[in-house]
């Protein structure tokens, strides 16, 4: 009877052992791999959030590149605003402005061979919820007219 009982015990540990996890064990091994699922999701998330953005800004930026270009090209240099779109996405408003340095100078006696223009050129898009702008300035020398009333 003690050989049974012996034998009974040594079954009952072998069970005990191989019976697995409890429910609470069970419980906590889910909640843990929700909350790092969770966690690797949002950050994958604003990873292509963030290169939506790259992406967006380097077209803004190829397309204003492209424009102040095209101005500084112009062989007929006035002073003004000019706007439109590209793509039906992305707005355009370009800005040109004489910005001769006076040095001191009282404006007739300030008088110099060329002309500096300052050139803006301000690109706008619609991004989200919310709206994006690149500006890019650059200046640009362009030869004035002489006393003759003749391009020098």
């Amino acid at each position: 009877m003690t050989q049974r009982r012996n034998e009974s015990k040594v079954m009952t540990q072998r069970l005990r052992s191989k019976r697995g996890f409890t429910l609470i064990e069970v419980l906590v091994a889910i909640s843990i791999l929700g909350i790092g699922l969770t966690v690797i999701l949002q950050l994958f998330s604003g990873g292509l959030k963030s290169a939506k953005i790259s992406e967006e800004y380097t077209k803004a930026l190829w397309y204003g590149k492209s424009k102040m270009e095209e101005m500084i090209a112009t062989k007929d240099f006035s002073e003004g605003e000019k706007e439109g779109t590209i793509d039906n996405y992305y707005s355009w408003k370009s800005e040109v402005k004489m910005a001769n340095p006076t040095l001191g100078l009282k404006e007739e006696e300030a008088k110099f061979p060329v002309d500096l223009y300052r050139i803006v050129v301000k690109i706008t898009w619609t991004s989200g919820a919310g709206q994006r702008t690149l500006e890019i300035e650059s200046l640009r020398l362009f030869k004035t007219e002489d006393l003759t009333g003749e391009k020098t």
